[in-house]
C-alpha cells in the first residue's frame, strides 16, 4: 500500500537507486576499458614472445640466455665455487730420481688435473639437487611440448617425419642459421626436397638460380615472386611462408609453382582433325617451343638462302625479350590463379595442341598433299607465275604450301598466348597422314573448292575491280556531263521559245547513253551551258565530301580548293 507522500515502502528512495544503478553502469564501463588496456599491453608484451619472425627469434633466443645467466646465478649463489673442494684423483709429485722428462709431463697433468677440479667448482653448482630439480621440471616440460607440437605439425602437413618438424620448430624458436633452398632447372634441389622450408615453410632463404621464378604464399593468401634477379639479395621467408603447391597430372604427389623461364620443347604429339573440305587429316610428330611470358617478343623472320646443294636453307629463329618483371609476375600470377591447377608446361600444351585442330580445320585437303620441297616448290612457283598472265588457273598465289611450310607456323595471335602466361614461340607437324582413299563426295566438295578459289584468285579479283570501275565511270560521265547537258539545252529552248512543251512531246527522248557529238548548242547560250555544268560538278564533289565527312576522314586539299575556286562562279546575265 502506497505511503504518504508517494512513495513505496519497497523503494522509499528512487532517487538514490537511480543513481547508484548509474554508478553500477559506469563502473562496469570502467572496468571493461581497464580489462581491455590491460590486454592491449599483455598482447604487446607477449607477443614478441611468440612471432615466427626474426623479431620473435631474437626476443626468445635473449630470454633463453637471460634464463641461463639466472641459473648460473642462483647456482653461484647458493653453492659458491671457491667453497667446493675436490680432492686431487691422482698424485704426480715427482720423487727424486725421476728422469727430467718424465718430470714435465708429470707436471702438465697435475696442472691439467687442476684446471679441471677448478672448472668443476663452477660446474657442479649447477647440479645441485636443490637447483637442477626446478630445471629438470622447466626442461621437461619444455620437452614435452617440444614434441608435442613436433607430432602435431607432422600430423597437420602429412609429413610422416618428426624430424622435418622438429627442425622447424627449432629454427623458427630461437635465433640460428637460417636453412637455404636452392631454386634451379624448373625445380626444388635434390638436397633441399626434405627441407622444412619446403615442406612447412618458413623461416628460411631461398636462392632462386638462373632463368627461374618461385611464387611463394604468404600466411595471410599474399603471394610472392622470387626470380633469379634477385639472387643477389637475402631473400628471407616469414614464418609458415612456403611454396605454392599444385597437383600434377601424371605423376604421384605434388608440384610446385616453380617456372622455368628457359624455352620449353615438348613433342611426340598426335591430333586429329577435319579439314575444311571435310576430310580427316592426323598430324604426327607434333612439337612446340614455348616460354613463359616476361614481355613483348619480337620475333624476327628467319631469312632463306641458297645453299651448296641448291637447297633453301633457312636460318634459325631468332626473337628479342624485353624482360618486364611486372608482366612476369602477372604471367605467373595467372597461371596459379586463374588456371586449372597444375603445372603450367600442362597448362600450355593443353592450350597449344587443340588449337592444331583448329588450325587444320581452316585449311583444305589439297594444302596437305604436297610432298614437294622449297626448292622443288619455288621453280613450280616460277613456272606458274609465267603462265598466270595467261589464264587465271594457273595462280602464283596459290594456297599450295610445302611440307616444311606447314610444320614451322605459329598458331594464333601472340597476344592471345601472352594473355594466358605464355608465349608460343614455334609449332611443327613431322609428318601429315591423310586418307588412302578420298570418297566421292568429299572429291567433289574438294573440285568445287578449286573452284572458288580460281573465283577468289587475285587475277579474277582484279578484273572484276576493273569492271566494277568502268561501269562507275561511265554512270558518271552519263550524270553530269551528257545528262546535264541535255537538260540546259531543254530548257533554253523552253525559256527562248516558249514552246518547250510543245517540242519536248513532239521531240523523242535521247537515250542516256547517247554520243556526246549528237548534242548540239546555240553558241549564244553557251554561258548558261557552261555554268549549269559547273554546278552539277560542283554537287557531285560536295557529296564527295560530305562523305570523307561522315566517316571521319580527311578531306584532300584539292578537293576543298576545287570547291571553293567553282563556287565563285557567277550565273550569267
Amino acid at each position: 500500500m502506497a505511503q504518504p507522500g508517494g512513495t513505496s515502502p519497497i523503494n522509499p528512495n528512487p532517487d538514490k537507486t537511480t543513481e547508484e544503478a548509474l554508478s553500477l553502469k559506469g563502473f562496469l564501463n570502467f572496468a571493461n576499458a581497464t580489462l581491455k588496456r590491460v590486454v592491449d599491453i599483455l598482447d604487446i608484451v607477449v607477443e614478441p614472445f611468440f612471432k615466427i619472425r626474426e623479431s620473435g627469434r631474437v626476443v626468445r633466443s635473449t630470454l633463453f640466455v637471460i634464463g641461463f645467466v639466472i641459473w648460473a646465478l642462483v647456482a653461484w649463489t647458493a653453492h659458491p665455487p671457491w667453497t667446493i673442494v675436490i680432492q686431487p684423483w691422482f698424485d704426480f709429485t715427482p720423487d727424486e730420481n725421476t728422469p727430467g722428462q718424465i718430470q714435465i709431463m708429470l707436471a702438465m697433468l697435475g696442472l691439467f688435473q687442476a684446471l679441471f677440479r677448478g672448472a668443476l667448482t663452477w660446474i657442479l653448482p649447477f647440479f645441485a639437487p636443490d637447483i637442477f630439480r626446478h630445471i629438470l621440471v622447466i626442461a621437461l616440460a619444455s620437452w614435452i611440448a617440444f614434441e608435442w607440437a613436433a607430432i602435431y605439425l607432422d600430423d597437420i602437413f602429412e609429413l610422416k617425419n618428426t624430424e622435418i618438424s622438429r627442425k622447424f620448430i627449432w629454427k623458427a624458436a630461437f635465433v640460428g642459421k637460417l636453412e637455404k633452398v636452392h631454386i634451379q632447372d624448373g625445380d626444388v634441389a635434390a638436397e633441399n626436397k626434405d627441407s622444412h622450408v619446403v615442406k612447412i615453410g618458413g623461416p628460411g632463404q631461398v636462392i632462386v638460380h638462373l632463368e627461374n621464378a618461385v611464387l611463394f604464399e604468404k600466411i595471410n593468401g599474399e603471394a610472392h615472386i622470387v626470380t633469379s634477379e634477385d639472387k643477389d639479395k637475402q631473400i628471407l621467408l616469414e614464418g609458415f611462408e612456403r611454396l605454392r603447391t599444385i597437383k600434377h597430372p601424371n605423376k604421384p604427389g605434388d608440384a610446385f609453382a616453380i617456372f622455368d623461364r628457359r624455352d620449353q620443347f615438348i613433342g611426340s604429339q598426335t591430333i586429329t582433325g577435319r579439314t575444311k573440305d571435310g576430310i580427316m587429316v592426323t598430324a604426327k610428330n607434333i612439337s612446340a617451343v614455348f616460354s613463359i611470358h616476361e614481355g613483348k617478343v619480337e620475333v624476327a623472320e628467319p631469312p632463306s638462302m641458297t645453299g651448296g646443294n641448291g637447297r633453301i636453307v633457312t636460318t634459325q629463329i631468332s626473337r628479342r625479350i624485353s624482360f618486364d618483371r611486372e608482366a612476369l609476375e602477372t604471367a605467373i600470377k595467372n597461371l596459379v590463379y586463374n588456371q586449372t591447377n597444375r603445372p603450367w608446361t600442362e597448362t600450355a600444351k593443353a592450350n597449344i595442341f587443340p588449337n592444331v585442330r583448329t588450325w587444320i580445320g581452316q585449311h583444305t585437303l589439297d594444302e596437305f598433299l604436297t610432298n614437294l620441297s622449297p626448292q622443288e616448290l619455288a621453280e613450280v612457283r616460277d613456272r606458274l607465275q609465267t603462265l598466270g598472265n595467261q589464264n587465271p588457273l594457273f595462280n602464283a598465289s596459290s594456297t599450295y604450301l610445302s611440307r616444311a611450310e606447314l610444320t614451322n607456323f605459329v598458331q594464333g595471335n601472340p597476344e592471345n598466348w601472352s594473355g594466358r602466361g605464355f608465349d608460343v614461340h614455334w609449332v611443327g607437324v613431322g609428318t601429315w597422314e591423310t586418307p588412302e582413299e578420298i570418297p566421292k563426295r568429299h572429291k567433289e566438295a574438294f573440285e568445287l573448292s578449286v573452284q572458288n578459289r580460281v573465283q577468289g584468285s587475285e587475277i579474277e579479283l582484279s578484273r572484276l575491280h576493273r569492271e566494277s570501275r568502268i561501269t562507275e565511270l561511265v554512270r558518271l560521265i552519263q550524270g553530269v556531263p551528257i545528262l546535264t547537258y541535255k537538260d540546259s539545252i531543254r530548257t533554253i529552248t523552253r525559256l527562248s521559245t516558249g514552246l518547250g512543251s510543245l517540242f519536248q512531246m513532239a521531240e523523242p527522248e535521247r537515250p542516256a547513253n547517247d554520243s556526246y557529238s549528237k548534242l548540239r548548242i546555240d553558241p549564244k547560250d553557251a554561258a548558261e551551258v557552261k555554268y549549269k555544268l559547273l554546278i552539277a560538278y560542283r554537287e557531285k564533289l560536295k557529296n564527295a565530301r560530305d562523305w570523307y565527312e561522315r566517316n571521319q576522314q580527311k578531306l584532300p586539299e584539292e578537293l576543298r580548293v576545287t570547291i571553293n575556286h567553282l563556287s565563285q562562279f557567277q550565273p550569267p546575265s
